[in-house]
């Protein structure tokens, strides 16, 4: 159990008697050794450690009860645990917070045109040879292969035409795009 000495050299700490509160600390400074030794902070150096220890102590030495038969050594050695916890907790909560805030892509659509590659774009020299290859497929194709061609592009001169219905328009288009896999290949 705690003295009456001990006591009221608590309740000096607690009402910001320097010197109570230095004999306090080195007196239940082992207790702070054992927690930095048990528990590591990334990015904390010692000295931000012992400053955490003493904000500790001296809110335990304000909050700290006599009659409740705890000593106040363990009130205070389960409050620094509590505070690292909390410390380790909140530095790990850190590492998955993002470095930049995300921005939508219409929110800033210029800088992202100019930064990031849009790989749905044609290479202009991929674009120009295969114009050319569709205007050789396109010359040595029928006329109904030409039609039948035009229909499955995406401003087709009918969009309503449905080339399953009709089987000639349907094995047209085949053969045009066998003759366009045969010139690839």
């Amino acid at each position: 159990m705690i003295t009456d000495a001990e006591m009221k050299v608590i309740k000096r700490a607690a009402e910001g008697d320097r010197d109570a509160f230095e004999w306090l600390f080195n007196f239940y400074r082992p207790i702070f050794r054992k927690v930095r030794r048990n528990f590591f902070i990334a990015g904390m150096e010692t000295e931000d450690i012992e400053q955490e220890a003493r904000i500790v102590l001296y809110r335990s030495a304000q909050k700290f009860e006599d009659g409740r038969n705890v000593s106040f050594g363990s009130y205070y050695s389960h409050n620094l645990k509590n505070r690292v916890f909390d410390l380790i907790r909140s530095n790990n909560a850190q590492k998955r917070l993002p470095t930049e805030f995300m921005n939508s892509v219409e929110e800033n659509e210029a800088f992202y045109s100019t930064t990031v590659a849009d790989t749905s774009a044609w290479d202009p020299e991929a674009l120009v040879i295969m114009n050319d290859d569709f205007h050789r497929l396109y010359k040595s194709c029928s006329g109904l292969e030409r039609w039948a061609f035009a229909l499955v592009l995406p401003n087709s001169p009918d969009p309503m035409f449905c080339m399953a219905t009709d089987r000639s328009v349907l094995n047209a288009f085949e053969r045009c795009r066998l003759k366009y896999l045969n010139r690839i290949s």
